[in-house]
């Protein structure tokens, strides 16, 4: 979810925002976070961090930001309760 809100809000960020800058800045940020998130829980009692549960995070984000590249050059734009294909599309 992380991934595919950064995704939208950097995607918005005029011409720079298409292509592959602002999906793969989002994807850097989402790590980011969960590396910040894995070495907080280091120092929780009874919690464990691990490498594995940041590629795991890591690997959402990714799929998140493919699908909102996807739909976003299918053109599809959610308008009120349903989804319909952007004008001229």
């Amino acid at each position: 979810m992380l991934g595919w809100l950064w995704f939208r809000v950097l995607g918005r960020a005029g011409p720079e925002g298409r292509g592959l800058k602002a999906p793969v800045l989002s994807l850097i940020i989402c790590l980011i976070y969960a590396a910040a998130d894995e070495s907080l829980q280091r120092l929780a009692p009874n919690r464990l961090s691990s490498a594995g549960d940041v590629l795991a995070d890591g690997s959402g984000a990714a799929i998140a930001i493919g699908l909102g590249r996807w739909a976003r050059g299918r053109g599809v734009r959610k308008t009120g309760s349903k989804v319909s294909r952007a004008p001229g599309l």
